[in-house]
């Protein structure tokens, strides 16, 4: 069975290196500061724990293929 991708960042043209790099540094602070980021927010503990092993952050090869299928389905062209 595939995973379901609830949602994903996507462009439709090449995003220069230092955005990717800018961009990847912002999402593994997050990534990496969950907690403070849940305190700071007065959000529910169980919220840092959603945040934290849960949600699933990499895309891979079988989130892809959940995509094309789910594209494929809809009658949209393929990423």
């Amino acid at each position: 069975m595939l995973p379901f991708v609830f949602a994903c960042w996507v462009s439709n043209k090449k995003l220069p290196d230092d955005f990717i790099a800018e961009f990847n540094a912002a999402l593994s602070f997050g990534l990496n500061n969950i907690d403070g980021l849940v305190k700071e927010q007065n959000l529910k503990t169980s919220d840092a724990h959603y945040l934290k092993n849960i949600i699933k952050y990499n895309l891979d090869s079988n989130k892809r293929e959940a995509i094309d299928l789910f594209l494929e389905k809809i009658g949209s062209v393929a990423l």
